[in-house]
């Protein structure tokens, strides 16, 4: 077996244990609504919501919406999403007395926000193999059938692409990067781009604030039970 093709071997097993890794703590995000009432006051997001949505001329009085309904519509923004999509156009925003005041979402947002539940749909069976791939390598691992790197090289490896990783996002920053994603995922040709003052989703959000440590809630647990993951199949393969 050449060195080729055991290095594009590891490189396929690796990417597909870091896959599922990123599946599992993205499930883990999604049904605690990824986390947003706790992020909802450490980004001083009810100040935020104050601050541009009077200036939405559409959108009526969503500034003086409490905290709990802004929750409260992020948890249905969720569910629709997870849900490819259904009920979008049916999310309405509430007053004090609970009266309904108006829908959330205008049709560009809502557009934009299918497509985002199309890409998680894919995303979600990717993810489903990828786990199934896993537990596959786990077994083959313990019968010795497939060989790990000793786990000093595997962290050697993981150190470095981490970095490399870290390195790219303090250099190019994240906005950048985060518009690059978008360019590349959404193709659909309906818009991603909104304004605060046109959009209660982007206020209710707080882009790309809220997204950045988003992303990082995501990527750090994955990066931890990815690093465990490896470190347990390199020592079944080799004891």
């Amino acid at each position: 077996m050449s060195a080729l093709f055991k290095f594009t071997l590891l490189l396929i097993m690796t990417t597909n244990v870091l896959l599922s890794s990123a599946f599992f703590s993205w499930q883990v995000n999604a049904v605690n609504d990824y986390f947003y009432s706790d992020f909802y006051h450490s980004l001083d997001m009810d100040q935020h919501i104050k601050k541009y949505a009077i200036r939405n001329q559409d959108k009526m009085d969503y500034e003086t919406v409490g905290s709990e309904e802004h929750i409260r519509v992020f948890s249905e923004l969720v569910s629709s999403i997870h849900h490819h999509g259904i009920g979008l156009e049916d999310i309405n925003y509430y007053g004090q007395s609970g009266d309904s005041i108006n829908t959330l979402l205008n049709e560009s947002e809502i557009s934009h926000l299918y497509d985002v539940a199309n890409l998680m749909t894919k995303f979600f069976w990717v993810g489903v193999l990828s786990c199934i791939l896993t537990l596959i390598l786990i077994v083959l691992s313990m019968t010795k059938r497939v060989t790990w790197p000793s786990q000093r090289r595997l962290f050697g490896g993981i150190s470095v692409a981490v970095a490399a990783v870290i390195a790219a996002f303090l250099i190019i920053g994240f906005d950048p990067i985060f518009t690059l994603m978008h360019e590349v995922l959404f193709t659909s040709g309906a818009t991603w781009t909104f304004a605060y003052d046109e959009s209660l989703l982007i206020v209710l959000t707080k882009s790309p604030q809220y997204f950045a440590i988003l992303g990082l809630t995501i990527f750090v647990p994955a990066l931890v039970l990815f690093t465990l993951l490896t470190a347990c199949l390199s020592y079944f393969s080799r004891r």
